[in-house]
């Protein structure tokens, strides 16, 4: 600096520069992060834009074809169904406490307050508090407040799993996007579809009057291309075909009794929410039952 610009700084601009730390970000200087004030009231939950974002995904998943009143999470997990299909989704990796805990939480009439979680899109963390004086949750991003009424009798997820710790293994397959995708437009007008199985393999899938889709690593087995719902050794029916959207489907079929069978399909949501659909499969054609 030459002599005469040094006159025109200022000696305090010049030791305020001089204290500048230059590995601190500008924004930390300027932006300071919302943290909620509560009094009686708990943060029992803190959750960023992305985990917030993969949150309502799921959720409003899970409510897409469902006509329940509420959607209960109980120790951050939501199971929903009836007794024929019950899809559970582990949301632990993005809904718990500070210290770890896992999170309870109730969303009454989930048809209106879905669409009212959308307001908390932007890039600030989203609070969620337990005002239990007032008996609901609150959800805040310092911009907006959205109160969650809690129910008056304690939600409970009746919905029971199927016990296949006994079960019998049939077969596995990897199924990914694009396969369900053209099962899903073949099949978009059924009510079901037969999954055909031959030689401890889920080769095919039947399509009812209007198509069979063999999977691509079949495609030169010879068996499998005479394959249909009359030949298969066990046809399966299936009335919940992959309703999650995911990339990729680890599907099974497991064997709980003489004359039951489960197909359990797990997939990832998101990058982080694990998902599992189960459903009972009935047996389509009196085809030869190797299992």
């Amino acid at each position: 600096m030459t002599e005469e610009l040094e006159d025109f700084v200022p000696d305090e601009i010049e030791t305020m520069v001089s204290e500048i730390n230059e590995d601190s970000s500008p924004l930390e200087s300027v932006t300071e992060s919302y943290q909620p004030n509560v009094n009686k009231q708990q943060i029992i939950a803190e959750l960023t834009p992305g985990d917030y974002d993969n949150l309502t995904k799921v959720l409003n998943l899970l409510n897409k074809d469902s006509n329940s009143d509420s959607i209960s999470i109980k120790e951050s997990t939501i199971t929903q169904g009836n007794s024929d299909c019950i899809i559970q989704a582990d949301i632990t990796s993005v809904l718990v406490s500070k210290d770890g805990n896992t999170v309870n939480l109730d969303i009454i009439n989930p048809k209106r307050y879905l669409k009212l979680l959308e307001q908390f899109r932007s890039n600030n963390n989203v609070f969620i508090i337990d005002d239990d004086e007032n008996s609901r949750f609150i959800l805040t991003n310092g911009e907006v407040k959205l109160f969650l009424p809690k129910s008056d009798n304690t939600l409970e997820q009746d919905v029971e799993t199927f016990d296949i710790s006994n079960g019998v293994g049939v077969c596995q397959s990897q199924i990914d996007k694009d396969m369900r995708k053209i099962i899903k437009n073949l099949s978009k007008d059924q009510d079901y579809v037969d999954f055909l199985i031959q030689e401890n393999d889920l080769k095919a899938i039947h399509i009812p009057d209007t198509a069979i889709y063999t999977f691509p690593k079949f495609k030169t087995d010879e068996k499998a291309q005479n394959l249909d719902e009359t030949n298969a050794d066990l046809a399966l029916r299936c009335s919940n075909f992959l309703p999650v959207e995911a990339d990729n489907y680890d599907f099974y079929v497991v064997k709980i009794s003489d004359d039951a069978y489960v197909g359990i399909t797990d997939c990832r949501v998101g990058g982080k929410i694990d998902i599992r659909v189960s459903e009972s499969l009935e047996i389509s054609t009196g085809g030869n039952l190797l299992f």
